[in-house]
C-alpha cells in the first residue's frame, strides 16, 4: 500500500494533513496543475476535489520509470487529503517509487455524451482532478489496515471496508 502525499505548492507538500485543513483550497502549481483553457470550469476547493476523488472507482497513476513515462490504473481511497493506492511491494509501481517518488494520479468521472449532427460536434461531459505529489510506503501496520478499509470501501461501497456494497451499489 502507497501513501500519495498531495502538493499544494511547488515548494511545499501537505505530509500530515494538518496543512491541508487550514486552507480553503489546494493551490494549483502554475503551468502544471492550473486549468488554462476555459478557467471558469476549473475549481480547486476541497469539497469538489474531494468529491471527484472520493467517487472514482479506477483512477490512472502516472510516474517514470527510467526514461519512460508510465500510466497504470489503480484502486484507490482517500482519507483526509492523502490518497492511498493498493499494490504489491515487489510491483513495479513500487519499485520505482523508491527511486523516483513524484506521482500524478487523475481522477475521471464521465457525467454523459454530447451527440450531435456532426461529429466535429461530438462531445463528453466530465470531470476531472489531477493531482501532483510523492508516494511513500505505508508501513505501520494500522495505517495499512485503516488505508485497505479505505480503498475497499471506496471501490466496494460504504466506506466501512466490510466489502457489502453498502449504498453505493
Amino acid at each position: 500500500c502507497l501513501r500519495l502525499s498531495v502538493w499544494r505548492h511547488a515548494d511545499r507538500m501537505d505530509d500530515d494533513g494538518a496543512d491541508a485543513a487550514a486552507a480553503a483550497a489546494y493551490t494549483p502549481v502554475d503551468g502544471v496543475s492550473r486549468v488554462e483553457r476555459l478557467k471558469a470550469r476549473g475549481a480547486y476547493d476541497h469539497a469538489t476535489v474531494h468529491a471527484v476523488v472520493d467517487q472514482t472507482l479506477v483512477a490512472h497513476v502516472g510516474f517514470v520509470d527510467g526514461e519512460y513515462p508510465v500510466v497504470l490504473p489503480m484502486l484507490i481511497g482517500r482519507m483526509g487529503s492523502r490518497i492511498y493506492v493498493h499494490g504489491s511491494s515487489a510491483g513495479r509501481f513500487a519499485k520505482v517509487l523508491v527511486v523516483n517518488a513524484n506521482v500524478c494520479v487523475t481522477c475521471t468521472l464521465v457525467d454523459g455524451f454530447v451527440m450531435a449532427r456532426s461529429l466535429f460536434n461530438h462531445s463528453l461531459n466530465y470531470r476531472s482532478v489531477c493531482l501532483f505529489g510523492r508516494a511513500t510506503e505505508v508501513t505501520d501496520a494500522d495505517e495499512k489496515m485503516a488505508a485497505l478499509r479505505t480503498i475497499v470501501g471506496a471501490t466496494y461501497g460504504d466506506g466501512d471496508g466490510d466489502g457489502d456494497g453498502g449504498e453505493r451499489w
